[in-house]
C-alpha cells in the first residue's frame, strides 16, 4: 500500500539566494583587475578612481540592462582612456551633458572584442550609443569620412593594439574557444599568461598605481 506524500502548507525558509551568472563572472573579471563592485539606488554607472565601481541596483537600471554588460563597458573605459584613468574618477570623464568623443572607440572596442565570441548583441551598450552601436556593420571602419570618424577609428585601432600586445597577445581574445571557467569576452579579460606583481590579468597590461 503506498502513502501518499503529505502536502506542507505554509512558510518555508529562503536559504538561498540566486545570483546571474554573467553577473557573478564579470563581478570576478573585475576583482581581478583589483576592483570592486557595489551596487547603490542614486547612481546609474559611477567609478571613484580608487578601485570601486558602483552601478544602480535593478529598480534604477533599464529593463535591458544588465550588470555583466555595465562592468564590461567600464572596463572598456580603462581601456580607451588609458592607464593613468585608473586614479581618476569616472575614467577622466568631466561631468557634461553632451556625449564626448571617447564614448565612440569605447562603443567600437566594446563591439569589436564582443564579436568575437558572438556576443555583440548581449554585450552591447545601452545607453543612448545604442543607436550608433547599432548602425556599425564594421566596428573598425568610418562610419563616414568625417573627421571625427577618423580620430575615433584611429584611437579604435589603437586599443586593439593595446590588447593583442599583451603577454597574451592574439592568444587571449582567442581564449574563449579552450574549455575554461570564463568564456566569450571575460576569458580575454582574464586571460592569465605572464601576470606581473600585480596580479592583474595579461591582457590589460595595466596595472593600478600603489596606494
Amino acid at each position: 500500500m503506498q502513502v501518499a506524500p503529505t502536502l506542507i502548507i505554509g512558510g518555508r525558509e529562503v536559504a538561498r539566494t540566486y545570483r546571474d551568472p554573467s553577473e557573478l563572472i564579470w563581478v570576478e573579471v573585475a576583482r581581478r583587475l583589483g576592483l570592486s563592485v557595489r551596487r547603490a539606488g542614486d547612481v546609474y554607472a559611477s567609478y571613484d578612481g580608487v578601485g570601486g565601481l558602483v552601478f544602480g541596483d535593478a529598480a534604477a537600471l533599464d529593463a535591458d540592462d544588465c550588470l555583466a554588460q555595465l562592468i564590461y563597458h567600464e572596463l572598456i573605459h580603462w581601456i580607451t582612456n588609458g592607464e593613468e584613468t585608473y586614479a581618476q574618477v569616472d575614467w577622466g570623464f568631466e561631468p557634461m551633458e553632451h556625449v564626448e568623443w571617447r564614448e565612440f572607440p569605447a562603443v567600437r572596442l566594446q563591439g569589436w572584442l564582443a564579436r568575437q565570441h558572438g556576443l555583440e548583441q548581449v554585450l552591447g551598450p545601452t545607453t543612448n550609443m545604442r543607436p550608433y552601436y547599432d548602425a556599425l556593420s564594421d566596428f573598425l571602419a568610418p562610419a563616414d569620412d568625417s573627421e571625427l570618424e577618423r580620430k575615433i577609428v584611429e584611437h579604435t585601432l589603437l586599443c586593439v593594439e593595446r590588447i593583442q600586445a599583451g603577454p597574451g597577445g592574439r592568444r587571449s581574445t582567442r581564449a574563449w574557444r579552450r574549455p575554461r571557467p570564463f568564456t566569450g569576452p571575460s576569458a580575454a579579460l582574464c586571460a592569465r599568461e605572464r601576470l606581473g606583481t600585480c596580479g592583474r590579468p595579461a591582457l590589460f597590461r595595466l596595472r593600478a598605481p600603489p596606494r
